[in-house]
């Protein structure tokens, strides 16, 4: 591959970080932003409508030397995590940013992460994600692997990335930590909105890539991810969303052929989850009714927040993450 000719300044950065009734986390996240290496880059944090009075108490963090400046929008609407996200993207476009960097809220990045995402994107031209690690340093997640015929969304092995030393190419990389360039912004457009959270990340790469953008990995680019901190990992919410998602794109995306070939994968996965579900009681009872509550909502594509019968604990042993290795 031909490198790319050095800017002759540096590639500006606009930071996004979202907030939902998590102040603490996003508290921690803004702290250790303090000490990146790379100082091409302002910040916006958005609250997204939170049900507590996180949202007051970020707007009176403006000031505090503690911290890095920062713009604060206060969204008047929780509409998810592309549309909180959206509207910090579109004011650091009108800002004249080359890129935009999406941090979730319960994430502390590494010194170097935003410099390493930077030059990864300028050698690669596309989208580029950080390697995640969980707050105790082991690994969690480097991109995310796509199988077009089941919907599957799995992760790549940790020792491809810890051997690592130039971008990996991916299909898909975690919303966690990602960096986005302004030209991918103005063809693809902004994050998708419909979904509301989880699998938004998948959908936009994917058609980023349809686009003739690459998606990569930078290993040395390192964010510790809580994972879950706001959403909650344990909530019936989490299972909704990943599987209704998960089928909702694949029915938006994907020729009839493959459509066929997910569908019948999923009533397989289904059956396989009901069986297994019925060793587990009541609760495993309610797993089997939301799984195929997602499954029919995304094959009808009725999108959105999820019902709100649906905000409960699940299983207070599983996260997202083994979710998303397993189904």
């Amino acid at each position: 591959m031909t490198q790319p000719t050095a800017p002759s300044q540096p590639v500006s950065v606009g930071v996004v970080v979202l907030n939902y009734s998590n102040a603490t986390a996003t508290r921690r996240c803004l702290e250790s932003l303090k000490h990146l290496n790379y100082h091409a880059w302002q910040l916006v944090v958005v609250d997204n409508a939170s049900s507590d009075d996180s949202g007051e108490t970020i707007a009176r963090w403006q000031g505090d030397h503690s911290l890095p400046d920062f713009t604060f929008i206060q969204s008047p609407t929780n509409g998810g995590y592309s549309a909180g996200n959206n509207l910090a993207i579109q004011q650091l476009l009108a800002n004249g940013v080359d890129a935009v960097w999406i941090l979730n809220n319960d994430t502390t990045v590494d010194p170097n992460a935003l410099k390493a995402l930077v030059e990864a994107s300028q050698q690669t031209g596309g989208i580029v994600g950080s390697l995640l690690r969980y707050p105790d340093g082991t690994f969690q997640q480097a991109g995310i692997r796509v199988n077009d015929w089941t919907g599957q969304l799995r992760g790549y092995p940790a020792e491809r990335a810890e051997l690592a030393t130039q971008p990996l190419s991916v299909d898909a990389i975690s919303g966690a930590s990602w960096l986005i360039p302004r030209t991918v912004l103005e063809t693809v457009g902004l994050l998708p909105h419909e979904f509301f959270l989880y699998v938004e990340d998948v959908a936009y790469c994917v058609k980023a890539q349809r686009a003739g953008f690459p998606v990569h990995v930078a290993p040395n680019s390192i964010v510790y991810h809580e994972e879950g901190a706001t959403t909650g990992r344990t909530s019936i919410r989490t299972h909704y969303y990943y599987h209704r998602n998960r089928v909702a794109l694949w029915w938006q995306s994907m020729p009839w052929h493959q459509q066929v070939s997910m569908g019948l994968y999923t009533i397989y996965r289904g059956i396989r989850e009901s069986l297994k579900n019925r060793r587990l009681g009541e609760v495993g009872q309610q797993r089997t009714r939301v799984f195929w509550q997602a499954v029919t909502d995304g094959w009808n594509q009725r999108l959105g927040p999820c019902p709100e019968n649906l905000n409960q604990t699940l299983n207070p042993s599983q996260s997202f993450q083994s979710i998303l290795e397993t189904m």
